[in-house]
């Protein structure tokens, strides 16, 4: 890895945990990389604050925009999501192909909306 891998303490103790909390580290940053390779496509080069960035958003921005992504559950079994209109969480979306229109979901809207991302 290019730069300083800021790591904490790992408080656990088994194998069969060290292996899993590895896997799961793996996992996400697997992902981030994907997201990232999915928005060099659409992000213009040159938009960006750094010109050398070449992975369309910093992993940071990324995962502030996911975590500021919510969805509140309302009565009656519906749905409504929260900061989508984000401008980084816009990109992502837009890089899988995904629009989140301004609405109240039922469990089936959002399980159709599920259906229709395509990560590869």
């Amino acid at each position: 890895m290019k730069g300083t891998l800021e790591t904490r303490p790992i408080y656990v103790n088994t194998p069969e945990h060290i292996q899993a909390h590895l896997m799961i580290c793996f996992i996400a940053l697997t992902m981030m990389r994907i997201l990232q390779y999915k928005l060099q496509a659409i992000v213009p080069k040159g938009t960006k604050e750094d010109p050398d960035w070449t992975y369309g958003l910093h992993g940071c921005r990324l995962a502030e925009a996911l975590k500021a992504w919510s969805v509140d559950e309302l009565p009656g079994d519906l749905f409504r999501m929260q900061n989508v209109d984000f401008e980084d969480l816009l990109l992502i979306l837009k890089s899988l192909g995904v629009d989140v229109p301004c609405k109240i979901f039922s469990r089936g809207d959002l399980r159709a909306l599920k259906s229709s991302v395509k990560v590869f």
